[in-house]
C-alpha cells in the first residue's frame, strides 16, 4: 500500500514538475520573441511613416493583449561551455499597433543569414479601410 502510495506522489510531483517547466519554457519563447531585433526595427519604421501617423495619429504605441497578435519564427539550439544557447533564425509577426485616431496591424518578416536579419516585408494593414503601406523595399539590414 506504501509502494502505490509513494509511487502515486512521484508521479504527481513528476507531472507538476513538468508543466512548470513547460510553462516557463513557453514564458522564455514568448520574451525572445518580444526582444527580437526585427520586431524593434519594425515598429521604428512603423512609428517614423508619416503616411500611418496621417491616418492612426502621432503616439503609436504596440496594443497589449490584442487577439491581433501573431508570433512564429524558427529557433537553434545549442548546448556550449555557457549553457544552452537559444537562437532565433526567422519570424513572423503581427503586432497590433494603435494610436490617437485609429489601430493598425504591422506585420513582418524576416530571416537570419550570417549573422544578419533579412527583412522579406514589413507593412501595415489598416483594418478599417483595408489599405497596405509598405514600410520596406525588401533589403538586407
Amino acid at each position: 500500500m506504501k509502494k502505490i502510495i509513494v509511487s502515486s506522489l512521484f508521479l504527481i510531483f513528476l507531472c507538476i514538475t513538468g508543466i512548470v517547466g513547460m510553462s516557463l519554457f513557453n514564458k522564455m519563447m514568448t520574451n525572445k520573441f518580444d526582444n527580437a531585433e526585427p520586431k524593434e526595427y519594425a515598429i521604428e519604421k512603423a512609428k517614423n511613416n508619416d503616411e500611418l501617423k496621417e491616418i492612426i495619429g502621432n503616439n503609436i504605441v504596440i496594443e497589449k493583449n490584442s487577439d491581433k497578435q501573431k508570433k512564429k519564427g524558427s529557433f537553434t539550439f545549442s548546448l556550449g561551455g555557457n549553457g544552452l544557447n537559444i537562437n532565433q533564425n526567422s519570424v513572423d509577426l503581427k503586432i497590433g499597433l494603435i494610436g490617437e485616431k485609429g489601430s493598425a496591424i504591422l506585420n513582418v518578416v524576416a530571416f537570419k543569414e550570417n549573422s544578419k536579419w533579412i527583412y522579406k516585408n514589413i507593412y501595415v494593414t489598416i483594418p478599417n479601410s483595408n489599405k497596405k503601406i509598405k514600410l520596406l523595399n525588401n533589403k538586407k539590414i
